[in-house]
């Protein structure tokens, strides 16, 4: 559903109206597949392809990867920005027997979670990187537009559709800002550790933000790695601190905190109240019984604001989601229902033209 379905819908939907003679216009079709690796490479081709005329500059972009919410069809006008980092800490050269050496010896897994730990609260989920929100703001339009999306979706029905047993949000329209408009800072995954019970050599967390506007992605980097260095500092020994290093690949540098940055993307947000819109919600509305939503998302398409960036602020961008969300984005068992499909190919065709 992640995105290899929505992509071969599209190209359905665009087939059955070539065969049909429907399609007035020329399309440009660009899929590209390094999304989860921040789009490396992708401003380069677009822009190289825009100057040698490969790319056109459009009338509007139309992406389709984005998701139902509880059923319903939704236009996404915002996505998060994201920075992802490799953190490590090598404190021996090998794992370490802990009847022998435990009691003197240093468990880097334990130290890497503990400095990390300082740097987010895991209960209430608020960042504590100094400076980290500066910038950020809801804006009261935002809000109050979230009132007509919250007759419909609730927190109790999006933990149901992710599979949550807890959750930190429970008000309907607050759930909604902090899914869509405010930042978050999130560990991922933890790496190290020795057999039985070995003391670890070295420890590594993977470490992910999702931006909203008003975070520049480099200004936030630093704040992360000054506020990662300043705990480890307040918290370690002068035995065991050896500082915090950026670098571009974990070297295993020992005592050091080293921080490799994986890639970064700002955050997205385009205008919505447009024809082009306006004929989408209309064919969602025409093959779904569920009322169509425009409402604000927490993802990242990195390719998004590098368009937005060559086409121009004014661009119109259709977000227009055919998955659902309990198809299990990332998730093992990720699937695409055969028969909400051949629905979400007749919406897309619906989405280029009127009647058909």
């Amino acid at each position: 559903t992640d995105d290899k379905c929505p992509l071969l819908g599209t190209l359905y939907a665009l087939d059955f109206l070539i065969q049909k003679d429907l399609l007035r216009y020329n399309v440009q079709l660009i899929a590209e597949t390094a999304e989860e690796i921040g789009s490396v490479g992708f401003k380069e081709m677009a822009r190289d392809a825009i100057a040698s005329g490969k790319i056109k500059v459009p009338n509007h972009v139309f992406v389709s990867d984005t998701e139902f919410k509880e059923g319903h069809p939704n236009l996404i006008t915002t996505l998060r920005g994201i920075i992802c980092a490799r953190v490590g800490l090598k404190l021996a050269d090998a794992a370490v027997h802990s009847g022998i050496a435990g009691g003197v010896a240093f468990n880097p897994g334990r130290i890497l979670s503990d400095v990390l730990g300082e740097l987010g609260n895991p209960y209430t989920l608020r960042a504590n990187i100094p400076g980290f929100y500066d910038g950020v703001e809801v804006k009261a339009e935002d809000r109050e537009s979230l009132e007509n999306v919250a007759k419909y979706l609730s927190p109790a029905g999006f933990m149901k559709a992710m599979k949550l047993h807890a959750q930190e949000e429970h008000d309907r329209i607050e759930h909604l800002v902090k899914l869509g408009l405010l930042p978050t800072f999130e560990f991922n995954l933890y790496n190290g550790g020795g057999a039985g019970t070995a003391i670890p050599a070295s420890a590594e967390a993977y470490v992910s933000m999702r931006l909203v506007q008003g975070q520049d992605p480099k200004r936030v980097e630093e704040l992360f790695f000054k506020a990662l260095d300043a705990a480890y500092r307040a918290k370690a020994p002068d035995t065991l601190y050896g500082g915090v290093a950026r670098v571009e690949s974990l070297e295993g540098q020992p005592r050091r905190i080293e921080v490799a940055f994986d890639h970064s993307v700002p955050a997205f947000r385009t205008a919505y109240d447009t024809p082009f819109h306006k004929q989408a919600l209309a064919s969602y509305a025409r093959f779904f019984d569920a009322k169509p939503l425009v409402m604000f998302e927490g993802g990242t398409i990195g390719t998004l604001p590098i368009l937005q960036e060559a086409f121009g602020q004014d661009m119109p961008f259709i977000l227009f989601g055919q998955s659902l969300d309990t198809d299990g984005y990332h998730a093992e068992g990720e699937h695409f229902q055969l028969a909400h499909a051949k629905k979400a190919i007749l919406m897309t065709a619906g989405a280029a033209i009127q009647k058909f």
